[in-house]
């Protein structure tokens, strides 16, 4: 007989789902008995969308594949001047383009300093002395100031600062003033 295959989810694979003459019914020899093995069955793959990442924490892109049923592939970190740290900016698979649930999606996120920001500070210096004018940002600390000044004379400086800053201003080695950015 005829030897066919079928998918029977209910069924183990390789093992006989139908055949045409009934167990324990009596023929002739030589009838030619149809069978019908059952196959393995291949999981139905369902598709979704891959959520752009770009711009999001890291925690948020997290919760974002995870929400598309899609897994955090290689996580890799460089430099940027545009993103603060911790922030994605740049995915392997493209925003919306259609994957297998499941698929791994490597993306990269910011170390950092992230963007320029611009302020400026001011202020009466209260004592003749050396006034030191010292900003801490995500790229580190810097002096931005530091010249010898007599008492009542106007200090002002503008400066650039990676993510918070703190300016901290100090005249003689005694701080005479700070700020948070």
């Amino acid at each position: 007989g005829e030897v066919t295959k079928a998918t029977d989810s209910n069924q183990p694979v390789d093992v006989v789902i139908y055949q045409s003459v009934a167990q324990g019914e009596t023929v002739e020899a030589g009838t030619k008995v149809n069978l019908i093995i059952n196959e393995k069955t291949e999981p139905e793959v369902v598709m979704t969308s891959v959520p752009s990442l770009v711009g999001k924490s890291l925690e948020d892109a997290r919760k974002a594949l995870a929400a598309a049923n899609l897994k955090e592939g290689a996580v890799s970190k460089a430099n940027s001047d545009e993103y603060y740290s911790n922030v994605v900016i740049n995915q392997q698979l493209e925003a919306g383009s259609s994957v297998a649930e499941g698929t791994a999606v490597n993306f990269t996120v910011s170390s950092g300093p992230g963007p320029e920001q611009s302020a400026q500070f001011e202020l009466i210096i209260p004592e003749d002395g050396t006034v030191v004018a010292t900003l801490t940002d995500a790229v580190g600390t810097s002096v931005l100031y530091q010249k010898e000044c007599v008492a009542g004379e106007r200090v002002q400086q503008s400066f650039l600062y990676h993510g918070a800053g703190k300016i901290v201003i100090t005249c003689n080695g005694e701080e005479i003033w700070s700020k948070e950015y």
